[in-house]
């Protein structure tokens, strides 16, 4: 889990997978729910060369209705407007092993060389076709632009272009002026301009924020964080989690529960990953994935207390397990 927000009116999770092609395959996903209409699906993957890539949502054995790059889900309960914004969407059928029914899958495919990137809204309450919302993209210097809605009431959400494989981030605005901005711990330009437009770069605290049109946001009470106190890197023991590398953890403990962070890279690596601890804790135990063996890495442990105080260490070496 590299990121993760969630408030009364949005959530954001940043996820990654690397089991394929010896870590050298990564399957990335970021998820923004506007709650409750809109659910916004960022896929990318990443990795050397080019390949075949296919897209897919299961629909069990409800056959969609397509046209062009929207399609209807219909059940009892719901209905959900699937729509991509730059590829066609088609329909698979498959008979399900002894029994006499069939499942459906929504398939999009692209080529060429990686990375290679889905973007695809779903629209959890609308009711016809007709009702979708309309998606549109644009691709500026610095970030890809993305508009869908009603007329009149618009969400506008901007990501680094496709091809920027760090400084990842997403930028939301709302129909009300409410704003959410999430990063991937490296510079972005676009990110910078964007949170710079908002006056938002004073109380940024490099991972996610969420603005409320006509409130104030808190002041960032930045501190240090002992590097004495942390562990790193710590035993674990379940290497069946592990599809990549050697998995180890960073420890530590706050006073005030936190939500704790890492950032991470090898020493002489220009990119940070991060890996993060959910939820409220005085206790850290991030545990970071995928290590590579006898490696010295460079790491940040950062807390974020809900009184607004971000405790940060400095930089810290560490020799990763040998396996």
């Amino acid at each position: 889990m590299r990121n993760w927000h969630s408030s009364a009116d949005l959530d954001y999770l940043h996820v990654d997978h690397r089991g394929w092609g010896d870590g050298e395959l990564i399957a990335r996903r970021r998820l923004l729910f506007l709650k409750p209409d809109y659910l916004l699906i960022i896929d990318d993957i990443e990795g050397p060369g080019a390949a075949d890539v296919r897209w897919q949502a299961h629909t069990d054995q409800v056959a969609p209705e397509i046209a062009g790059r929207t399609a209807v889900v219909r059940r009892e309960r719901a209905t959900a407007l699937v729509t991509s914004a730059d590829a066609a969407l088609s329909i698979e059928t498959h008979p399900v092993a002894g029994r006499s029914e069939v499942v459906h899958l929504l398939v999009a495919d692209k080529s060429g060389d990686l990375p290679l990137r889905f973007i695809t809204l779903v629209q959890v309450r609308g009711a016809a076709l007709e009702d979708a919302a309309s998606l549109q993209m644009a691709l500026a210097a610095d970030a890809v632009q993305i508009a869908f809605g009603p007329p009149g009431r618009s969400h506008t959400v901007a990501v680094e272009p496709a091809k920027s494989i760090a400084g990842r981030f997403v930028a939301w605005t709302g129909p009300d002026g409410d704003r959410f901005f999430a990063g991937d711990g490296n510079s972005s330009p676009g990110l910078a301009r964007l949170l710079e437009a908002a006056n938002t770069t004073a109380v940024w605290n490099g991972r996610a924020l969420h603005v409320v049109a006509g409130e104030a946001s808190p002041p960032l009470m930045a501190a240090e964080l002992d590097a004495a106190t942390v562990e790193a890197f710590g035993y674990h023991g379940r290497p069946e989690m592990t599809p990549v590398g050697v998995a180890a953890r960073v420890l530590w403990r706050t006073e005030q529960p936190a939500r704790h962070s890492v950032l991470y890279r090898p020493v002489g690596a220009d990119t940070w990953q991060r890996q993060f601890q959910p939820d409220l804790f005085n206790t850290a135990w991030v545990l970071l994935p995928d290590l590579t063996p006898g490696t010295e890495y460079e790491l940040i442990a950062t807390s974020e207390t809900e009184v607004g105080e971000m405790l940060v260490s400095p930089i810290l070496r560490r020799l990763a397990p040998a396996g």
